[in-house]
């Protein structure tokens, strides 16, 4: 007997919308089209890679509590809720419900970041656009005057 889910319209929107370090396109979890964001910590250096071996790693499920544990050069690393935690021996400990481990300086570009940053290019073509287009008519109004007079 299978029970069926009632579908939360609210875990949706808030699945969808929630920061992330990859961008789902379509398709499966793990056969779909998913643009993979850079991770970027320093932890005793810098070290760099993509989130996909975060996604494509193992999920752990330890006593309740689900993480991905990292593969390649995400190993010794765990994801859990986006937020990116160091592994003690090879697993996370957790104090009421929360990851009780070290968290490197995570400079991560997420889905947060890259929208913000175009954004940022769409608003200078739009100003430098308005600031050529008023240049411009500031330039041909006053060739008008000058040859009214």
């Amino acid at each position: 007997d299978e029970v069926e889910k009632e579908f939360n319209v609210n875990e949706m929107i808030m699945h969808h919308i929630k920061d992330a370090h990859e961008y789902h396109l379509w398709g499966g979890a793990h056969d779909g089209t998913t643009i993979y964001l850079p991770i970027i910590l320093v932890d005793g250096g810098l070290k760099v890679f993509s989130s996909s071996h975060f996604y494509h790693g193992e999920m752990v499920n330890d006593h309740g509590h689900e993480y991905l544990k990292g593969v390649g050069p995400a190993e010794g690393y765990a994801m859990v809720h986006e937020k990116i935690f160091k592994m003690e021996e090879g697993s996370l400990h957790f104090e009421d419900g929360h990851p009780h481990a070290v968290k490197p300086l995570d400079l991560s570009i997420t889905r947060n970041v890259v929208a913000l940053f175009l954004s940022f290019v769409v608003i200078m073509l739009i100003m430098f656009s308005v600031a050529g287009c008023t240049k411009r008519f500031s330039q041909i109004r006053g060739a008008y005057y000058c040859f009214r007079s």
